[in-house]
């Protein structure tokens, strides 16, 4: 298109509307309004990751992105549970680990305590028979033996206890571990980018986003 004529061109002119100068801005702005109406760009679409590609973005280059968002989406959600969990499966931990000292050390004093228990009883009958008072002998003698025997009572009900603590525990612990185990199963289960059916969106241009340059009248040269 030239602005200017060929040597000798001779001008239709121009009839109605066309003569008026407030015609062609209406019509841009009539164009500007079908624009935005019907006009606009094909993109590819991840309803996974909530993407979009770019205008005229090759398939191969958007799943490229996808995979990288795919990768940094999972990494960032493993570093989340892991947060979560490390801190708790920690303090647990060491809850149980002391719990199964406690049982050993509790064991350790029951069976200090029945020994005792035991040799304190041999010890006051034979005792009773070697010495005068042999009645008092005997009677001191029982009532140590007694004691002995109530302090392995004692402690008896302490190592059950603890036991029953550190099933308790164990327990919390391995619950603790499988609900951390999930988790970071959900957290890794990413849908494959490069597998993903993709949908193919409009995007249209929005309404003041359309800025036409130019509505003006041309001439067509014939023969």
């Amino acid at each position: 298109m030239s602005s200017e004529p060929a040597p000798g061109a001779r001008f239709v002119v121009p009839k109605g509307a066309l003569a008026s100068a407030k015609s062609y801005a209406t019509w841009t702005k009539s164009f500007a309004t079908w624009l935005t109406r019907t006009q606009g760009i094909a993109r590819l679409k991840s309803k996974a990751f909530g993407a979009v590609s770019e205008p005229n973005e090759p398939e191969a280059q958007f799943r490229a992105r996808l995979a990288l968002l795919a990768r940094e989406d999972r990494d960032a959600a493993t570093d989340k549970v892991r947060a979560k969990y490390t801190q708790k499966l920690q303090t647990l931990g060491d809850r149980v680990r002391k719990a199964a000292q406690a049982v050993s050390r509790e064991h350790q004093e029951l069976s200090n305590a029945q020994r005792d228990a035991a040799l304190g009883g041999g010890a006051a009958i034979v005792g009773a028979f070697f010495g005068r008072s042999a009645v008092s002998r005997l009677a001191t003698g029982a009532a140590t033996t007694a004691r002995r025997a109530g302090r392995a009572a004692k402690q008896a009900k302490d190592l059950e206890h603890a036991r029953a603590n550190l099933v308790e525990l164990q327990g919390r612990l391995a619950a603790l571990e499988e609900e951390a185990r999930l988790a970071l199963s959900k957290a890794t289960e990413r849908v494959d980018p490069l597998r993903e059916p993709l949908e193919t969106v409009l995007t249209k241009p929005k309404r003041g986003g359309v800025t036409v340059h130019l509505v003006a009248l041309g001439w067509r040269p014939r023969a």
